[in-house]
This record gives structure tokens, C-alpha cells and sequence, in this order.
């Protein structure tokens, strides 16, 4: 389990509870020891503090992971908005019968005196909590396909070589 604050400006007030699959804990760990291999191996000036993860131009000069960037890199293979993943994540939990609270809840939309952390909510966190696991590895692997690449990967030839 962790915290995330993703929908706020800092004050922490959108910050929501989530539960990660083991498999998605052990990609991040891979794609962070990725990340300092490319810096290293690179001599790339990028402060971790600014973002622990950042796209490379053809220059290898990082730039800023944000939604612009995203829709910027992605347009001419992916041409939707930068936050279709979590409009698709909405859908996905609904079909999984998931109550609308708790899918709220998990994409940290709540209105003043709504929150179901709140002094007088009677959201159940072990329910959510149980809710997530027994859903999110499904939707992840099995509808959408995802799944923690091998610890290493095999380089692909480079043509005429």
C-alpha cells in the first residue's frame, strides 16, 4: 500500500490510498535501476528530486514528464487526451461491479465534506483495500494485458549490423 498525490497542487488534499500488485512493485523497482543505468551510463544532469523519471530527446537531453509532454511524444500513435488511461481505469472498475464510492475513491475524486478519509466517512478502508486486490491484478493482466517485463532484456539487432 502507498500514498499517492497526483490530483492536487501540493496541499495533499487529493491524496488517496492504493494498492499495488507485487508485479507492479517489481516493474518499478526494474524501470527505476533502468533509469540510473541510462543516467549513468549517459552522464545525464537530472536532478531526482525535480522527477524520478523523465523522457529523452533524440539529443539525449531529458525533459519533464508532464501532460503536454506526454500527448507531444504519443501523437501520432496514440492521439487521446493524456488521462484516457484513467477514464479506461473508471470504465474497467465499473465493469468490474465495483460500487461508484469505491471507484472514486481510487481515482481521488471527492468534494469538500465528501472525503472518505473524513472525521464523520464511513468508507471502508479494508473493504476498498480488498476490493483492489481481489480486481486490479485481473484488469491488469488479464483484460489489459500487462505483465512485469523480464529482468533483462534481450537488445534488438541493430539493422545492418
Amino acid at each position: 500500500m502507498a500514498t499517492l498525490t497526483d490530483k492536487d497542487s501540493g496541499s495533499g488534499y487529493k491524496t488517496r490510498l492504493v494498492w499495488m500488485p507485487r508485479d507492479l512493485i517489481k516493474h518499478m523497482q526494474q524501470t527505476e535501476d533502468r533509469v540510473q543505468q541510462l543516467r549513468t551510463r549517459h552522464k545525464l544532469k537530472w536532478d531526482p528530486k525535480v522527477s524520478p523519471l523523465f523522457f529523452l530527446q533524440e539529443n539525449l537531453k531529458p525533459i519533464v514528464i508532464s501532460p503536454k509532454s506526454i500527448e507531444g511524444l504519443c501523437r501520432g500513435f496514440f492521439p487521446f487526451p493524456t488521462n484516457t488511461s484513467r477514464r479506461v481505469m473508471r470504465f474497467m472498475l465499473h465493469e468490474a461491479k465495483m460500487s461508484s464510492e469505491t471507484v472514486e475513491m481510487y481515482l481521488g475524486h471527492w468534494r469538500d465534506r465528501r472525503e472518505p478519509w473524513g472525521k464523520w466517512s464511513s468508507f471502508d478502508c479494508s473493504t476498498y483495500l480488498a476490493n483492489l486486490r481481489r480486481h486490479i491484478p485481473k484488469i491488469l493482466a488479464d483484460d489489459l494485458g500487462f505483465q512485469c517485463p523480464p529482468q533483462r532484456r534481450k537488445r534488438k539487432p541493430v539493422h545492418g549490423k
